[in-house]
């Protein structure tokens, strides 16, 4: 026993870090900036105004000096890239070829204001500062974005440029500001109450240098940044957040470790990229500013002008061999083939997730298996609601509603068909004939439509006083009207109920959508869809939208998070999407309380131009999580569109097209499916769920988009009616069986909100209620 523990306290020693001295180089000015080639070469830039490279022995290749001061120095594809302070109304940059061991310099617009920072890439290179600006090689601007206060990096992963900022958006804050790269487009701002001063990318791996902290984030979803672990203890010897701290990180070569300056305590760290545990501290004798890391090297470059070059001892670097092809990665030497925390990583490089976008979409094929199941006949429409609640309609009169608890054998909440006396033929309807249901993502309601044109909202209630209930919480009084029939109403889509607690006040926001027969305005027989909303401004009713005539209406809620970022509050509904095919032509809307917009309009592809109006929509907007360091609310789910629009089509010839928008349309075919009845977006838009009519019973199948197949199929019997998820749940429903599926790879994010208006009714007495036009 003494002798294995004796061995593993050995073992621990000797993998234990340490530097060892290997040379040192005076450059008479503040090295803000180091970088390493390939092949060990190391760039310089020195403040006393020369750009400097060595080779892996210590010896000084070439140098290069003008201007005021060297900034920032960047690699990749067998060049060094360096940037100058601006001098007499213009900017340089000083292409350093190591294959030719030549210069080139290229003059930059002075009015670009972007002369801190550098990137290299292989088909051009990034500056910044002011404004953060795209170039050619040749120094022609690709484009320019305002985005003021950067001094280092920034990283590109993929099509994603990641910035870090400093004193924005005020003095002593920060923020991670996340970039497209074909187009400079904002995706993501994520603030912090603290300078960010470097960002960097290894593998899946995003790191940030800040004023007192490093950062690590996941980024198998490059668009949203997910928080591993931040370390504290950087810059002890200064206060708040305006100190220099974590100026530069670096990683190792295998993305194992993460080094890290230190400017006001004159130290670097090394941290455990696995655990985020410090492993390696060090103390110089003046300000570190700048670090790189190479193999068994890490270079130090310290306000006095000294670059020192140290051996990483305890440290085994993987063979890596020479990689100049990547067009949009810095110094990325490894893939982390997993998307959480890895124990151990790869050497070899394999292909990213399989993707249909410019942005990957989930590379773990979701999984499935029943938690719930029901057989029971007459249902013509299921649909999931927030807390593991689910609910159905049924044309059995005594079982109109019926509210369930997944995994429950027994209903939480029934409700029969309500007796409604009609207000312009002044009869009384026993049996109103359910045609559907829909619910909203997260505002934990149902509505229930009836043939006779009403329309009633149950909400499932979370009082912390009386518990957990389903009550009717208003039935809008609709007007009769004698052009509309029984069968005139198709197909209709629940937008959402949201609350906005807002210093105590409750406010509603509601929006649903329908399309009916139009016997009025229109030829006979022509399909309309309206978007009603609520407009909280006033105590009017709803505020009917004409979207355009269709046969289908498929929807989809963004939730923009301008309010949320100033107070902690829920999310505010901006505007509803809707997608209407109609006369050879599939739009999307942006219906919102001022009126409507078109904001996508295309006619599809020849071989299904007839099928328009008979085919199934299905829409998505990407949804994002906010996520936000300080005292803003973590939790909170949002939804950004971001002019990112998944749509679907499933037109009866069998022909499956996915359309994406991302100011420009691109079109993908899946496998062909015939007898589509239903089909649905997962949240994150990753996979569609449809369900399918047979000879005999319905078929559920659900396709990966970021694997390019089905991942799972069940049966259920009876005719097909409706397929919804939402909040890692899956619900199948045909016309004798409702099954419920948990997605065992994704998790719900939306719970019940309290309703504090049932506390005071008296101050709400709004009817809901719509006419027909």
């Amino acid at each position: 026993m003494r002798t294995a523990l004796a061995f593993l306290l050995l073992s621990g020693w000797l993998l234990a870090l340490s530097l060892a001295p290997l040379w040192r180089y005076e450059t008479g000015g503040s090295v803000r900036g180091l970088a390493f080639s390939d092949d060990g070469y190391l760039g310089i830039a020195s403040g006393g105004r020369c750009a400097y490279v060595f080779d892996t022995n210590g010896n000084l290749i070439s140098k290069e000096c003008e201007g005021l001061r060297i900034n920032d120095v960047s690699y990749c594809c067998g060049k060094f890239g360096f940037i100058n302070s601006l001098i007499a109304y213009y900017e340089y940059i000083y292409i350093y070829d190591i294959e030719t061991q030549e210069w080139d310099k290229i003059s930059v617009r002075y009015d670009y204001y972007a002369d801190q920072a550098i990137s290299m890439l292989k088909d051009g290179f990034l500056l910044g500062y002011a404004n953060i600006v795209y170039l050619d090689p040749k120094g022609n601007e690709k484009w320019k974005m305002k985005l003021e206060r950067v001094s280092n990096g920034p990283a590109v992963y993929g099509n994603y440029v990641y910035v870090p900022r400093w004193d924005w958006p005020s003095w002593e804050e920060g923020a991670l500001t996340i970039l497209e790269l074909s187009d400079g487009r904002e995706v993501k701002t994520i603030k912090f109450f603290k300078r960010i001063w470097d960002a960097q990318v290894c593998g899946n791996y995003l790191a940030l240098g800040a004023a007192h902290n490093v950062y690590l984030y996941d980024i198998s979803y490059p668009y949203d940044p997910r928080l591993l672990w931040g370390v504290d203890g950087i810059a002890n010897s200064c206060y708040g957040g305006g100190c220099a701290g974590a100026y530069n990180i670096a990683f190792s070569p295998d993305c194992k470790y993460l080094a890290s300056s230190d400017v006001n305590d004159k130290k670097i760290h090394i941290f455990d990229v696995a655990t985020g545990r410090q492993v390696l501290e060090k103390q110089f004798g003046d300000y570190v500013w700048s670090v790189a890391w190479w193999r068994d090297r890490i270079a130090i470059g310290t306000n006095n002008g000294t670059v020192i070059m140290l051996k990483v001892e305890g440290y085994q670097p993987p063979n890596i061999t020479s990689n100049t092809s990547s067009e949009t990665e810095i110094i990325q030497t490894t893939v982390i083939t997993q998307t959480e925390v890895p124990q151990t990583t790869t050497t070899t490089s394999t292909p990213p997730p399989v993707q249909y976008f410019d942005a990957p979409l989930l590379s773990a094929e979701p999984t499935f298996s029943r938690v719930s199941e029901l057989s029971l006949g007459g249902i013509v429409g299921a649909s999931l609601g927030c807390d593991k609640f689910y609910a159905f309609t049924s044309i059995n009169g005594a079982d109109s509603l019926s509210v369930y608890k997944i995994g429950d054998n027994k209903p939480f909440f029934k409700s029969a068909v309500p007796q409604i006396s009609n207000s312009i033929s002044s009869y009384i309807t026993p049996n109103l004939v359910p045609f559907g249901i829909s619910s909203s993502p997260c505002g934990c309601g149902f509505m229930i439509g009836y043939y006779n044109g009403m329309f009633y909202v149950y909400k499932v209630i979370d009082d912390q006083l009386k518990g957990t209930e389903v009550k009717l919480i208003d039935s809008p009084s609709v007007q009769w009207k004698a052009d509309v029939d029984a069968e005139s109403l198709t197909d209709f889509t629940y937008i959402g109920t949201f609350e906005v607690n807002e210093k105590g006040s409750v406010k509603y926001y509601t929006a649903w959508g329908e399309c009916f027969t139009d016997t009025a305005s229109a030829p006979q027989g022509t399909q309309r869809c309206v978007v009603y909303f609520d407009d909280p401004s006033t105590d009017s009713y709803y505020k009917p939208y004409p979207v355009g005539t269709g046969k289908y209406i498929a929807s989809s809620v963004p939730i923009n998070y301008d309010e949320l970022a100033k107070s902690n509050t829920l999310p505010t509904l901006s505007s509803a999407y809707v997608a209407v095919a109609d006369n050879g032509k599939i739009e999307v809307k942006e219906v919102a309380f001022d009126g409507v917009k078109t904001i996508v309009s295309f006619t599809p592809h020849d071989s299904v131009k007839g099928e328009v109006e008979d085919a199934k929509l299905a829409l998505c907007t990407k949804r994002e999580t906010l996520n936000v360091q300080g005292t803003m609310t973590a939790a909170a789910i949002v939804s950004d569109v971001a002019n990112r629009i998944y749509l679907v089509a499933a037109y009866p010839s069998g022909e499956v097209v996915l359309y994406y928008f991302n100011g420009t349309q691109s079109e993908y075919e899946l496998p062909s499916l015939t007898n589509v009845i239903d089909m649905t977006f997962s949240p994150d838009c990753s996979s569609i769920a449809f369900l399918t009519k047979s000879e005999s019973n319905t078929k559920l199948l659900i396709y990966s988009l970021g694997s390019k197949k089905f991942v799972f199929t069940d049966s259920l019997s009876g005719a097909p009616v409706s397929v919804d998820w939402k909040n890692g749940y899956v619900l199948a429903a045909s016309k004798g069986e409702v099954v419920v599926y948990k997605v065992n790879n994704e998790e719900a994010i939306c719970k019940c909100v309290p309703a504090p208006f049932l506390l005071a009714p008296l101050a709400f007495h709004m009817i809901w209620r719509h006419r027909r036009r």
